[in-house]
């Protein structure tokens, strides 16, 4: 719906990145079965970058941007295939059946608007960026009274496209528009009023940045990903979301949007970039007819904010809800979710996306953090779904999905019980851990001793 709203013809993500998360390949043998290889561009990435070790012609593509209409045939293929139920609808809130141990999402029905209760064993909360749209404070007393300002986000509730929007609201021919904004979202929205033959400023807080992804490329380049994902789990809880905004901080545009918008106000009048440090104090009213919105002085047909969203699932009543009733731990108004992705200790109600950014990082929003989560929940579900024959549950098997970086504590959990849940201890052996921690501190200086368990080795225990 983003794509359709936004007009977007093409993905930024690689064609690695996709809803198949055991197979990286999934989209590149799509687009090479249907013949559709054309659908699949180069990334202009500075520098080069290395998305896999596999060095075939074929993982080549893997670096591509697939077109928009060859990501939507991929993914109605996968629909097609899939077995699940699939409700069309909008979830309210998550309740827990004391009796049964079940969850209960109570939603609203898409079709007839009525209310019903799903019955699930698991829930995955997968509801992409929840907060509150980023609005700058004078655009926002008018942005519910005036029809002359909208927001990118309203698109998706309108379920209109951008270019039918600036044509319902900008009645007259070569009328003014200005678009704040400086990522693909205010790019998409000023080239779109220049078809539409409308005269442009497209205002920033920094001047257009070019980036071929919406994080730095190193994130996605094998060579340096896992290093990146260390230093990030290396960080304390409260300090990791700081740290996405270190690294997604600010709009980007790819460099070919950058050279179409820069080429086009320099040839033309059509667009007039601008570059306003004091947006947030900028001086707003409509014009004595109504027809205009005058901005510092200068009067606009039309205002379109390409801001997006601040991730606050707290403003959403489904987070609230789970927040409300199972006492679920937030840290900086996201959820505080564990390794495997889980809210809750030993419950099956799992986060994905930009709103488990605390544990995904940077670019957990995107079909690359999405492709990483799906396969840690997958996991974590696999008792769900296969059970032994004799009737115990299977365990997973892939935990190398999960976090490989969990062991690094930041001296906020409780160190034993983490090692208790890592390394399913004996009763006995957890009471001597315990007993351990609490009476046999060693002092600075003094000996240890090394035990080691397995093969035989001749000699005594051995110190250092």
């Amino acid at each position: 719906a983003r794509f359709d709203a936004l007009e977007i013809d093409r993905l930024r993500s690689p064609a690695f990145a996709h809803p198949v998360a055991f197979e990286p390949t999934a989209l590149v043998d799509f687009a090479i079965c249907e013949g559709r290889t054309s659908e699949l561009t180069d990334a202009p990435v500075c520098g080069g970058w290395v998305p896999t070790t596999d060095l075939s012609a074929r993982a080549a593509l893997l670096k591509a941007l697939p077109s928009r209409a060859l990501f939507q045939d991929f993914c109605s293929s996968l629909e097609a295939k899939l077995p699940h139920l699939w409700l069309s609808g909008t979830a309210i809130s998550v309740g827990k059946d004391s009796s049964t141990g079940k969850f209960r999402v109570h939603c609203r029905m898409a079709s007839d608007q009525r209310e019903r209760a799903v019955v699930a064993h698991a829930v995955v909360l997968a509801t992409g960026p929840v907060g509150k749209w980023n609005i700058p404070a004078p655009f926002e007393p008018h942005l519910a009274t005036s029809r002359l300002i909208v927001h990118t986000e309203q698109l998706l509730i309108n379920k209109r496209t951008l270019s039918e929007e600036i044509t319902q609201r900008c009645v007259s021919k070569s009328a003014r528009v200005l678009v704040i904004g400086g990522g693909l979202s205010a790019a998409q929205a000023a080239l779109a009023a220049v078809r539409a033959g409308h005269r442009v400023t497209l205002r920033s807080r920094r001047p257009l940045a070019a980036r071929a992804f919406d994080i730095p490329s190193q994130w996605l380049d094998v060579r340096h990903a896992d290093r990146l994902r260390f230093e990030f789990l290396s960080l304390p809880m409260k300090r990791r979301r700081d740290a996405i905004r270190a690294v997604t901080s600010g709009g980007s545009v790819p460099e070919t949007y950058k050279e179409t918008l820069v080429s086009l106000a320099q040839d033309s009048s059509a667009l007039v970039l601008e570059v306003d440090e004091e947006i947030d104090r900028s001086k707003i009213c409509v014009s004595c007819d109504g027809k205009g919105i005058v901005v510092n002085g200068d009067t606009f047909a039309m205002v379109i904010l390409a801001t997006g969203v601040v991730v606050e699932p707290s403003c959403s009543s489904l987070y609230h809800s789970v927040g409300e009733m199972f006492e679920a731990p937030t840290q900086d108004g996201l959820p505080r979710v564990d390794s495997s992705l889980r809210w809750l200790p030993d419950e099956n109600l799992f986060v994905l996306g930009a709103n488990a950014g605390l544990e995904l990082g940077p670019g957990g929003g995107n079909l690359i953090g999405a492709m990483r989560g799906a396969r840690v929940v997958s996991n974590e579900l696999h008792s769900l779904m296969w059970k032994h024959p004799d009737g115990h549950k299977v365990g997973p098997a892939r935990s190398i999905f999960t976090n490989k970086y969990a062991s690094l504590l930041d001296g906020s959990e409780a160190e034993i019980d983490v090692l208790v849940k890592r390394l399913h201890l004996s009763p006995k052996a957890v009471l001597m851990l315990r007993k351990a921690s609490t009476h046999g501190k060693a002092a600075k200086g003094s000996r240890g001793e090394c035990h080691v368990h397995g093969v035989r080795i001749a000699g005594r225990a051995l110190r250092f």
